[in-house]
């Protein structure tokens, strides 16, 4: 089964991009701008998704159903006069179908320098079984 892909974006686009001194940051959503990666070796699926200026007191991660849900907020930084601001903040979702043989015991999820990485262990029948070959 091939993963599905779905971004959910919470906040609307606060005015026009690129603004100039002295006004409000720039507010874009993060949705489908958040860089992310999703690959499996023999054990595990892995989902790694790159989160600079996000706090990890502000992430939800879940899984329900064969669907990984990773929540989300960047916070402006507060009292700033931007002269430029290409940064996007706001809330962010990130939603994939996970493959069939994922299995929801002993996910491990780890918010490292900025990068959340999701480590889902396959079931066992979905591993490679090594067979014994008899011989006379």
């Amino acid at each position: 089964m091939v993963p599905v892909l779905r971004d959910s974006l919470f906040v609307p686009v606060f005015g026009p991009a690129n603004r100039l001194a002295g006004v409000l940051p720039r507010r874009e959503p993060l949705g489908s701008g958040v860089p992310m990666a999703l690959w499996q070796d023999q054990e595990n699926v892995y989902f790694e998704a790159d989160l600079p200026g996000v706090s990890g007191s502000d992430l939800d991660v879940s899984v329900h159903q064969g669907v990984l849900k990773v929540r989300g907020e960047r916070k402006p930084v507060e009292g700033r006069r931007y002269l430029y601001n290409n940064r996007p903040f706001g809330r962010f979702e990130r939603v994939v179908t996970l493959p069939e043989e994922v299995q929801t015991d002993g996910i491990q999820a780890e918010f490292v320098d900025g990068v959340l990485r999701v480590t889902l262990p396959k079931k066992p029948e979905a591993k490679p079984q090594r067979i014994a070959v008899q011989s006379n």
